[in-house]
């Protein structure tokens, strides 16, 4: 694991950017925006949309993943141009002409999903589900401190029985848990990306979570995962920045190293 330390010091790598094609893919919640108690006043760390903005420019591939909607995410960042965005984990992807590509559920999984989000409502926490394209997330956020541990708990005991009977699988993220198909997660992105891309193409993933382990994996000998956290964990990536500092200055890094291409 190397930290932004011995990263922001190898002149090589800089030098090797030069005249590349370079891929940037991603996450956004608790990587470009921290996190907030009420995600739809989540927004990126100052300075962020502007160098995003510059690295579109310049000839940089962005592309963006994330649990949330892929809808969400181009008002969030304010971007000038459409960004090509993987929503829902994998789940669906905005193009940059406006099309959107969703994938789709077998019965048996939208069953259950249905009997998830119809259990969590009648035990009273219908507030803190999330409805998106193919999953459910349960976010903590909502619920006060003192008893989001028993609840959350009681949430992953019913919807991990969900998921056994209806072709599903329950993983967590930061502040909750989420009920999806086995077959959607961040590396399906990743991997589209790595099929569409030449093999000279440098390509990096930025991500904070659980999540985006799967993105890391599949990146593996193709590029560099890149953990973005303000606290280290255990993780596939290669590297680790904080935000936002360190994220802002490997990303104007980035720019310039294109730039002189």
């Amino acid at each position: 694991m190397k930290t932004w330390d011995t990263v922001s010091a190898l002149s090589e790598l800089w030098a090797g950017l030069s005249g590349s094609s370079v891929t940037l893919i991603l996450d956004y919640d608790g990587t470009l925006s921290p996190f907030v108690p009420n995600p739809e006043a989540a927004r990126p760390y100052p300075g962020i949309p502007e160098i995003l903005n510059q690295l579109s420019e310049a000839g940089c591939r962005l592309v963006f993943v994330t649990g949330r909607n892929c809808r969400q995410l181009p008002v969030f960042l304010g971007m000038e141009k459409t960004p090509e965005v993987w929503g829902s984990h994998g789940g669906e992807r905005l193009c940059p002409d406006g099309t959107i590509e969703a994938t789709t559920l077998r019965a048996e999984q939208e069953q259950g999903l249905k009997r998830a989000r119809s259990w969590a409502v009648t035990a009273g926490y219908g507030q803190a589900v999330e409805v998106k394209p193919g999953c459910l997330s349960f976010h903590i956020r909502s619920i006060p401190t003192a008893l989001s541990s028993g609840v959350l708990l009681r949430v992953h005991e019913m919807w991990l029985e969900i998921a056994g009977q209806h072709e599903l699988e329950l993983r967590p993220f930061d502040g909750g848990v989420e009920l999806r198909s086995a077959d959607v997660h961040k590396g399906l992105a990743v991997a589209r990306v790595l099929k569409e891309s030449s093999k000279e193409t440098r390509i990096f993933y930025l991500g904070d979570d659980q999540t985006d382990e799967d993105g890391f994996v599949a990146l593996e000998g193709n590029g560099i995962g890149i953990l973005v956290r303000p606290e280290y964990r255990e993780t596939q990536a290669d590297w680790w920045v904080r935000p936002p500092g360190e994220l802002l200055d490997f990303l104007n890094r980035v720019l310039v190293a294109i730039s002189k291409g």
